[in-house]
């Protein structure tokens, strides 16, 4: 039977598995809904501590898009992905 969960669940589910703490990772320019989604779902899963590196004004406005709370997370402003 096929694995119908969300593409990553599998791999959170591995790593958390594994017991280690939770790891800082930059997450560059996660100015789209997914992939802000995905460094909150991890975070929230356990699975690492993201930092969020972009454009600040763009991450703010994709995290009000998707109703995501950011005071948690470090952001590292930077003013493009270059």
């Amino acid at each position: 039977m096929p694995d119908t969960r969300a593409p990553f669940d599998w791999l959170m589910d591995h790593v958390k598995a594994l017991g280690a703490p939770p790891l800082r990772t930059a997450v560059v320019h996660p100015v789209s809904a997914s992939s802000l989604q995905g460094a909150i779902d991890a975070a929230g899963a356990g699975v690492c501590e993201p930092i969020l590196v972009g454009p600040e004004a763009k991450i703010h406005a994709t995290a009000e898009e998707i109703g995501a709370d950011l005071s948690a997370f470090e952001i590292i402003a930077v003013p493009h992905s270059h």
